[in-house]
């Protein structure tokens, strides 16, 4: 054996135990709580990997935990701490967080064992360091929402403040605006944290087809949000507006509401929210779909539905599941004990030997053969394998 190949062999092993020792050294205060979770820390009997659509084990089932990719990082858990996978199954953070979010907008937002947050770039780049919050959550549309001694502000991709932390609750950002809360009360604000709705009432919901729906002394209405003005406020419940109508009901009848005002009669025991601009509905405890406009889209033939996703909704007579198709036909019949919604094409189901996937054909793209699915994202889908 040529020095030179003892060389190679050396900086290898060498740089092999660096990375373990990278991914494992801490001091101080740090070493203590590393300790600590790793000594109360359970690891799973069975691990987790990733599959692709091929049902291809693309990344090697051996993580204690896993989340879906986003921005092609995921994030994994080894021995009760996190860091972030590459989709080539590579490592790009190790795992030394005792929290992290997915990666949103090109950044990460991971809390160290001290409890002190930093904001990390695509690149690996600390952006933002030991920000002190009691939590920051991901970011959307460039504002990431911070609560401190239980009040909540914003902060921008910088890690500063830019809305104060003067609400006793907040969301996040949605578009360009978020809900706050003051009193009890809450209201809106815009992305420069000024009040575009009054922080008047006891509950807001987010902007969906300009029009805003709100609940004051037991009554729901709706807030017109081009001229904020307050309309329909007489019902006890109410749904979003979903395109051109929303679903009241005044008491002892379901209402299909237009934004002028104008309402028909619903004649159903149950009308809700169905997904996709259509209503589910019930009448003699059987569901069925109604158009946006309230004429039927399917008959109720269904012990159960599920609201539409990706154009498909599921269905089930006597505890078997199938699916729908957007103009409500059957597309899937019934074999399935448990379905869930589509995702990015693809559903999870249970089968005879476990877990696995259908298309939205009701093609078996997956086998029933795994302990535990997640949804697929960016093409890969979380699984735990029988051992």
């Amino acid at each position: 054996m040529t020095r030179y190949t003892l060389f190679m062999i050396f900086l290898i092993v060498m740089s092999g135990c660096q990375s373990d020792v990278n991914e494992k050294q801490f001091y101080g205060t740090e070493l203590i709580e590393f300790e600590k979770i790793t000594a109360d820390f359970n690891a799973p009997n069975f691990k987790w990997g990733y599959l692709n659509i091929n049902g291809e084990l693309a990344i090697e089932d051996k993580y204690d935990d896993l989340r879906e990719f986003n921005e092609g990082k995921a994030a994994f858990n080894h021995n009760g701490l996190w860091g972030y996978l590459n989709k080539d199954g590579s490592i790009f953070l190790p795992a030394r967080y005792r929290t992290v979010e997915e990666y949103s907008e090109g950044i990460a937002v991971v809390r160290d064992l001290n409890n002190k947050f930093h904001l990390i770039d695509h690149n690996g780049a600390v952006i933002s360091d030991s920000i002190q919050y009691e939590k920051i959550n991901k970011f959307l549309d460039g504002k990431a929402l911070i609560k401190d001694s239980q009040r909540y502000g914003y902060i921008d991709k910088h890690g500063d403040l830019i809305i104060e932390m003067d609400y006793e609750y907040a969301t996040d950002y949605n578009g360009d605006f978020a809900i706050v809360s003051k009193n009890r009360k809450q209201g809106i604000i815009d992305t420069n944290g000024s009040i575009v709705i009054p922080l008047k009432y006891d509950k807001i919901w987010h902007v969906k087809s300009g029009m805003i729906r709100y609940k004051n002394n037991g009554k729901f209405g709706f807030i017109d949000f081009k001229s904020k003005n307050e309309v329909f406020k007489q019902y006890s419940s109410a749904t979003d507006f979903q395109d051109a109508h929303a679903i009241v009901n005044n008491g002892n009848k379901y209402l299909l509401i237009d934004k002028s005002g104008k309402t028909t009669h619903l004649p159903y025991s149950l009308v809700d929210h169905g997904g996709q601009g259509k209503w589910m509905y019930a009448l003699d405890a059987s569901f069925g779909f109604l158009n946006n406009d309230g004429s039927i889209l399917c008959a109720p033939n269904y012990d159960l539905v599920m609201r539409y996703r990706e154009d498909r909704a599921g269905f089930a007579i006597n505890d078997v599941w199938g699916y729908l198709d957007e103009k409500g036909q059957i597309i899937i019949p019934p074999r399935y004990p448990i379905v869930w919604d589509f995702v990015d094409g693809y559903a999870r189901m249970i089968g005879r030997t476990g877990f696995g996937f259908i298309n939205k054909n009701g093609d078996d793209i997956l086998p029933s053969a795994y302990m535990e699915v997640r949804d697929f994202s960016e093409g890969l889908a979380r699984i735990q394998v029988y051992r």
